[in-house]
């Protein structure tokens, strides 16, 4: 089968800083927006409380369904419509394995980019194991006490993907928040879409078909631990594009 391959020159995409993509000033940080608009109940609707929080059972992908529902069950679902222009292109993670020497380098950062790019780290982590079966990946950049982060490995590990689809992945970086008193994590939030697809060929034509789909708010919130930027907790909503800045 042909494969989706991501560039080499998404590596260096890594490490650019999620700061970069925040609003200018506090007026105009998403904290209070996220909070408010968040549906009552669900995993973002308060980012910072005093423990890492972790998504509600809904948002915890306890097989193939839930992290990818099919687009013939959920006919002009969020996944269906544009991305805010505003956010950008976003960052093609499809099948990117990042280097032992990336990954050390990235997470022995001690400045902000460092803990942004250990969450995009994460992003393209979590797509290596849905597409292979192997959950060590998003384990090696996660705290124990990450249930989502071990919950998607079991998921990857217990549900593989056939050997015919291909999980494409694509991240929109839309902002951070920086560690207060009350939660001393520094949160990245990310735009991410899951698209499994079906490649093959009609002929000498190249035949992609999407086979289920799935957009979500992220956070993904770090700290370091013996020197290197670790998950601690991550969140996850339903997402249908927009941008929650401009919300």
């Amino acid at each position: 089968m042909t494969r989706l391959r991501a560039t080499a020159a998404l590596a260096a995409a890594l490490l650019l800083p999620l700061a970069a993509c925040a609003a200018p000033d506090d007026a105009a940080r998403p904290q209070a927006r996220l909070e408010r608009e968040s549906p009552a109940g669900t995993a973002a609707d308060d980012p910072r409380p005093g423990t890492p929080r972790e998504p509600s059972p809904s948002s915890v992908p306890g097989d193939r369904a839930d992290l990818v529902p099919t687009a013939e069950e959920a006919p002009g679902a969020p996944w269906d419509r544009p991305v805010d222009a505003a956010l950008g292109p976003g960052l093609d993670l499809t099948g990117l394995v990042a280097p032992d020497e990336l990954l050390r380098a990235t997470r022995t950062d001690p400045t902000p980019e460092g803990a942004d790019g250990t969450a995009l780290l994460f992003a393209a982590a979590w797509s290596t194991a849905v597409q292979t079966g192997d959950g060590a990946p998003v384990l090696a950049l996660s705290a124990p006490t990450c249930a989502f982060c071990a919950s998607v490995a079991a998921s990857a590990e217990g549900v593989p993907l056939s050997a015919d689809l291909e999980l494409v992945t694509t991240v929109w970086p839309v902002t951070t928040l920086d560690p207060t008193q009350t939660y001393p994590y520094r949160v990245a939030v990310l735009g991410l879409e899951h698209l499994v697809v079906r490649v093959g060929s009609i002929g000498e034509v190249l035949h992609v078909e999407t086979v289920s789909a799935r957009r979500q708010l992220v956070h993904v919130a770090v700290d370091q631990v013996d020197g290197l930027w670790t998950v601690h907790g991550v969140s996850a909503q339903e997402w249908d594009g927009r941008n929650p800045l401009l919300s």
